[in-house]
This record gives structure tokens, C-alpha cells and sequence, in this order.
């Protein structure tokens, strides 16, 4: 299994409606796919979420379409960052060490 964890850093606070919409349907698309669970946190513009899937195949056909290839494509508009971070495991980590983890080796976006 492999856990996939995410951080966005969001434009203003504003933008936070913004990604709550796209939230919503990217959570739609979640319990389509072989997602086994899902868990997100943040506060004003930093947000976190953590994903866990039982297999990369699974990883790839859910980022590369419906919502969230669209979110990924309008990411630029309410972020100034993003970084993600895939590993193996089969349990969600405690928010402290998830947050350390995709900071230190996470891929960076920088818009």
C-alpha cells in the first residue's frame, strides 16, 4: 500500500472557499477509485491531506483525471506552492511527522 501526502499554500485565505469547492469533488472522485482512505487538516492558507491506495496504478489513474487533473491545471490560481510525497505504507502517519515528511522530501511546486 502506499500513502500519498499533500501541502498547499494557498494565494490569501480567500482562496480557501476555492479549494473547499474543489475539495468536494475531488472527494467524489476519491470513493470512485481504489482509495482505501482519506484525512485532511490546515488552517488559513496552509493545508494538508493524506490519501492511502493500494497500488501506484491506482495513484496515477486518480491524479491524471476528472477533478482533480482539473484542480491540478487551476492549482496555480489559488496556490503559491504545492508539495506531494508518495511512500509505502499502510497506515496514515500522525499529522506531525506527515507534515515533516512532505516538507523535507516532498516534489515542490512553486507558482
Amino acid at each position: 500500500m502506499y500513502l500519498t501526502i499533500t501541502y498547499i499554500r494557498l494565494r490569501s485565505p480567500w482562496q480557501f472557499f476555492s479549494l473547499s469547492w474543489q475539495a468536494l469533488k475531488i472527494v467524489r472522485q476519491l470513493k470512485q477509485h481504489n482509495n482505501t482512505a482519506w484525512k485532511n487538516t490546515g488552517w488559513w492558507r496552509d493545508h494538508y491531506t493524506m490519501t492511502l491506495w493500494k497500488s501506484r496504478e491506482d495513484i496515477d489513474k486518480f491524479y491524471t483525471s476528472g477533478a482533480h487533473a482539473q484542480s491540478m491545471r487551476d492549482s496555480a490560481k489559488m496556490s503559491t506552492e504545492i508539495a506531494t510525497l508518495t511512500i509505502e505504507a499502510s497506515e496514515f502517519l500522525d499529522w506531525k511527522t506527515a507534515k515533516e515528511r512532505v516538507g523535507k522530501e516532498g516534489k515542490w511546486l512553486k507558482f
